[in-house]
């Protein structure tokens, strides 16, 4: 795998910050992010660094235009000769640019899912396996199928489809369309970073601990709990979802300053963006058994809703904002110059 590298200095392009990774989760902080986009670039890059690519979509992506806004053109996404695509049956029916080549016997509400062979350039929507199960059946396949790169569009609120190991490292997009307001825009897309980033769970075992279930156990028993570990800090191993709910109960019971949650991965925290950045502002101290890497940001400053920001700007507020990881607007005018933009 010919994949790019520069560790020494920041990289100029997408296709640089994948670097060993095998397969690479794109996703949205809102529909109309650009996360599309995105992986149609690396896509792009990819070819130009002879990487030999499959592509799929945990949703429906590359339609022609928006579902919600029909007025607004959306991102085909373009094939060429030599790519791989893992989508549903009924989206390549009277194709003559692509054959297929596996049927995965994983239905979808436009036919069963297949990868196709990309025979002559071609734009195709791709709408691949839904869930967790299906998308480990088609990676395995395209892993053994002389593919250096699997893509994956998804979407953060699809997070099981992200578990660490289903994917090697994320791209995250955020854009003007999750705001129009650039300060919540910035906040936002922080928390959001920040939840990602959170580092692996490597305190030693000695350390006072429960295992708690929001589901089997009571929080009667999560305070009683801190009750025996009287003036100790106690670890809670969260099996389960991590809540908002669970969170509160700590405040309110005045446990929070004495806690440290360790949940199994990002995909298991359910928490708000913007209580997310209140929660760590009076302390939340969390980790992860298993974390992701972040592998870079892009950002859209184009919103179909309201009029978005001015695009130089915007790129520097965000990369002021993410300093700790690459920021890129992959269509501005000097995209790939040295790292510019």
């Amino acid at each position: 795998m010919k994949l790019e590298s520069n560790r020494s200095t920041t990289p100029a392009r997408l296709i640089q910050t994948l670097q060993a990774c095998r397969t690479v989760y794109f996703c949205g902080l809102s529909k109309n992010a650009g996360k599309t986009v995105a992986l149609r670039q690396a896509m792009c890059e990819a070819r130009q660094a002879d990487i030999r690519t499959a592509v799929t979509s945990i949703g429906r992506d590359g339609e022609a235009f928006d579902a919600i806004y029909s007025e607004f053109a959306k991102p085909l996404v373009c094939f060429e000769p030599g790519d791989l695509v893992v989508t549903s049956e009924g989206l390549l029916l009277g194709s003559d640019a692509c054959d297929i080549v596996r049927r995965f016997g994983i239905a979808s509400p436009v036919g069963p899912i297949a990868a196709a062979r990309v025979t002559s350039p071609c734009t195709i929507e791709v709408a691949g396996p839904s869930t967790v199960n299906g998308l480990r059946m088609v990676q395995s396949w395209v892993m053994a199928n002389g593919v250096d790169l699997f893509l994956v569009d998804g979407a953060l609120d699809r997070k099981a489809a992200s578990l660490p190991d289903v994917c090697d490292g994320i791209v995250v997009s955020s854009g003007a369309a999750v705001s129009d307001c650039l300060e919540d825009v910035l906040l936002q897309t922080r928390s959001a970073i920040d939840m990602l980033r959170i580092p692996s769970d490597d305190t030693a075992d000695s350390e006072p601990r429960v295992m708690f279930s929001p589901v089997f156990d009571s929080e009667e028993a999560l305070r009683g709990a801190f009750a025996a570990s009287v003036g100790y800090a106690l670890t809670v191993e969260v099996q389960g979802a991590v809540t908002e709910k669970l969170v509160d109960f700590l405040m309110h019971e005045g446990l929070f300053a004495r806690c440290r949650i360790v949940a199994d991965c990002f995909a298991k925290v359910f928490i708000n963006r913007k209580r997310w950045a209140d929660y760590r502002r009076r302390g939340l101290n969390i980790a992860y058994r298993r974390g992701i890497r972040v592998l870079s940001l892009t950002v859209n400053p184009v919103s179909p809703s309201g009029p978005g920001f001015e695009p130089v700007s915007f790129l520097e507020s965000m990369r002021r904002t993410i300093p700790e990881i690459p920021v890129f607007d992959v269509c501005a005018t000097h995209y790939g110059a040295a790292g510019k933009a």
